[in-house]
């Protein structure tokens, strides 16, 4: 542990743990530009999966989209998302 706040956070930076972080997974969702769904009903989108969204969508912010909480502009266009897990090239040893 550092001697003062500056130390310490070094210290800190320095033991994380994201050296051994082997994939990376990202979620996109993309929208049309124009409102074209006539159906009314708001889908929910989890990126990373719906036991992640369930368990962590309320606190992990942007991983469970909601059309129901977008602006009336925004709701009702065509929409898909994607996912894809990406392995890091140097896995941990």
């Amino acid at each position: 542990a550092g001697a003062n706040e500056a130390e310490r956070e070094l210290d800190l930076r320095t033991r994380t743990h994201w050296k051994r972080v082997a994939s990376i997974k990202v979620g996109l969702v993309l929208h049309g530009g124009r409102r074209v769904r006539a159906d009314a009903r708001p889908v929910v989108y989890d990126l990373f999966g719906p036991a992640y969204g369930d368990a962590l969508g309320s606190v992990d912010f942007g991983t469970r989209i909601s059309e129901a909480d977008m602006p009336g502009n925004l709701r009702e266009r065509e929409r898909r998302m994607f996912s894809s897990t990406i392995m890091l090239r140097n896995p941990p040893r």
